[in-house]
């Protein structure tokens, strides 16, 4: 058998397209293990890391079976699953109305101050709790870029492109991403 990890991505999608049943388990199981794992963090981290990121994560696997036979060519695999994932997100947000719009600088830091979790022991914990919290504050525009960047582990372009906006665009919304986070969680950190 050929050794998956030689291959580049193009030649994966086409050995999992194979008609022998054996080849197309062993090479979607080694995409899984490849890249499961960006996946799974992009689609935890949209949720704020409850079940619904889970459910997303298993639902964006399954639909990536379902399309192999509908896509001839799949050039990046990881953005191919980022950009099932996030279709997923998006739609199941939709549905449910929880996509949250941006309210007033004042109003966003009393909301990120007001749950101090008190009943917490560990510091880590904490921070994390806030942090995850700053992150679901900032606006969807900043929100996503930042996500992709982070968890998805996404360059620039490939954020630009699943996104249509321009690289330029892109690191403008990730940096002010960054500075509405620093600001959040300024006086939770030391320095």
């Amino acid at each position: 058998m050929v050794d998956l990890e030689l291959r580049n991505d193009t030649e994966l999608y086409n050995l999992l397209r194979s008609p022998d049943k054996a080849v197309r388990e062993r090479v979607f199981v080694f995409i899984y293990e490849k890249y499961g794992s960006k996946v799974r963090d992009y689609c935890l981290k949209s949720y704020n890391f409850d079940k619904n990121g889970e459910d997303a994560f298993h639902d964006t696997i399954v639909r990536f079976y379902e399309l192999i036979d509908k896509y001839n060519e799949v050039t990046n695999i990881p953005a191919f699953l980022i950009r099932i994932a996030r279709n997923i997100i998006l739609n199941s947000k939709k549905r449910n109305k929880a996509i949250e719009y941006s309210s007033p600088d004042v109003e966003e830091q009393a909301k990120f101050e007001e749950d101090d979790d008190d009943d917490l022991d560990d510091n880590d914990l904490k921070l994390k709790k806030k942090i995850s919290k700053a992150i679901e504050l900032l606006t969807p525009e900043y929100k996503e870029p930042f996500l992709l960047h982070m968890y998805a582990d996404m360059s620039y372009q490939e954020i630009a492109d699943e996104l249509e906006l321009t690289v330029p665009t892109v690191r403008n919304r990730i940096m002010r991403a960054k500075i509405r986070l620093r600001t959040l969680l300024s006086p939770y950190i030391q320095h």
